[in-house]
C-alpha cells in the first residue's frame, strides 16, 4: 500500500477494495475504529460486512438518524430533531421569522406561538387568518343564509349580503323549499311526495319504476292455461282461449254451443254494414262520368254540325236495311 495509507480501499461498510490484498487485510481492519457497531470475528474473506445499531449511520456509524420528518435540524443523538437559527416546531418546519414579513394585513398585529405557529390580531372590522376580511354584513349576521347556502358580501366590502342556495331551495335567505312536485314528474295516477331537492313517487297498481312508467307485465307469470294466448292490460291482463276452453284463465271447459246459435253468429258476422266507397273512389267515379257525357255531347255535336243539310241523314239512312227504315223514321 501507499506510505501513510494502511487502510487505502477501506472506506464503505463492505471493507473491500480492488487495491487492497488479503495479505495485509487483518491489519488494516484492525486499525480501523468502528463506532456503535456489531461485526462477526475477522475471517480471511474481504467480503464479510458489518452493520451499525439501531439509530447511526454512515461508513464507520459515526452518524445518527435524525428523526422522520425533520426538515431543518440536526441531531447529537439518534432520532433528534435540534432546529436550526431561525425554525421550531417539532419538525423544525415552522418558520420564526414569519412575523417580519408583516403577513398580516390592514393594521394586523403578528404573534408567534410556542408551537411556530403565526397568528394575527386582527384590527376592528376585520377578520381571517391574515386580517384579510372586512367584517360585512355575512360576518356581523353570522352567516344569514339558511338550508346550506353561502353567504356573498364581496368579501366584507358590500353595503348588502345575498345568498347563493343550494339546489332545491330559494328565497332571500334560501328558506323556501322549492316543490319538486310542481311539474307532476310522475305518471299513470302515481302521487308524488315533496323532498329536499328530490321527489318521490307512490305507484298505482300495475305500474313501477322511479317515475311509474313502466307498465308491469301481468302476463310474466303464464296466467293463462291450456295453451291461452296473454294480452297484457294496465293492471291486469287478458287470456284469449284456444278452442274448447274458456274463462278468465281459460281453466273451464267451454260448453258446446248448438247449431241455430253457430248460423245465427255466421250469419250476424256476414251482415255487415255495407261498403263505403272511400273518397278516392268517390272522385275518381265522378271523373269517368263526367268524361263519358262529355264524349256523348262531342259526338252529337259533330253529328248535327254534319247533318244539317239532310244530306248526310239520307246517307245513312240508305247504309241500314229496308225492313229497319220505317222503325228509324
Amino acid at each position: 500500500p501507499p506510505q501513510g495509507c494502511a487502510c487505502c480501499g477501506f472506506t464503505n461498510a463492505l471493507l473491500h477494495s480492488s487495491v487492497v490484498t488479503s495479505g495485509y487485510f487483518s491489519q488494516c481492519f484492525s486499525s480501523i475504529s468502528l463506532n456503535h457497531s456489531a461485526h462477526s470475528p475477522l475471517t480471511s474473506s474481504i467480503n464479510k460486512a458489518f452493520s451499525c445499531d439501531p439509530g447511526w449511520e454512515g461508513p464507520l456509524c459515526a452518524h445518527c438518524a435524525l428523526m422522520p420528518g425533520c426538515v431543518h435540524g440536526s441531531c447529537e443523538l439518534p432520532w433528534q430533531c435540534v432546529c436550526a437559527e431561525g425554525w421550531g416546531g417539532r419538525f423544525c418546519d415552522k418558520d420564526l421569522r414569519a412575523c417580519q414579513s408583516a403577513p398580516c394585513l390592514h393594521g394586523g398585529s403578528c404573534v408567534m406561538e410556542d408551537s411556530g405557529d403565526v397568528t394575527c390580531l386582527c384590527a376592528d372590522s376585520y377578520h381571517g387568518d391574515r386580517c384579510q376580511l372586512r367584517a360585512g354584513p355575512c360576518h356581523l349576521l353570522r352567516s344569514p343564509c339558511l338550508n346550506g347556502g353561502q353567504c356573498e358580501d364581496q368579501s366584507g366590502f358590500a353595503d348588502s349580503f345575498s345568498c347563493r342556495c343550494l339546489s332545491g331551495f330559494s328565497g332571500a335567505r334560501c328558506e323556501v323549499d322549492v316543490d319538486d312536485c310542481a311539474l307532476s314528474p310522475c305518471a299513470n295516477g302515481a302521487t308524488c311526495t315533496d323532498g329536499v331537492n328530490r321527489f318521490t313517487c307512490t305507484c298505482a297498481s300495475g305500474f313501477s319504476g322511479r317515475f311509474c312508467s313502466v307498465n308491469v307485465d301481468e302476463c310474466a307469470s303464464r296466467p293463462c292455461a291450456n295453451g291461452g294466448r296473454c294480452l297484457d292490460q294496465a293492471n291486469g291482463y287478458r287470456c284469449l282461449c284456444r278452442h274448447g276452453y274458456a274463462g278468465p284463465t281459460c281453466l273451464s271447459r267451454a260448453a258446446p254451443a248448438n247449431h241455430s246459435e253457430r248460423t245465427l253468429r255466421v250469419t250476424l258476422s256476414e251482415r255487415g254494414p255495407a261498403p263505403s266507397l272511400s273518397q278516392t273512389q268517390v272522385v275518381t267515379v265522378v271523373t269517368l262520368g263526367a268524361a263519358t257525357g262529355a264524349l256523348v255531347t262531342l259526338t252529337l255535336l259533330i253529328f248535327f254540325l254534319f247533318c244539317v243539310k239532310g244530306s248526310c241523314c239520307f246517307h245513312l239512312l240508305n247504309t241500314f236495311p229496308s225492313s229497319k227504315r220505317q222503325f228509324i223514321m
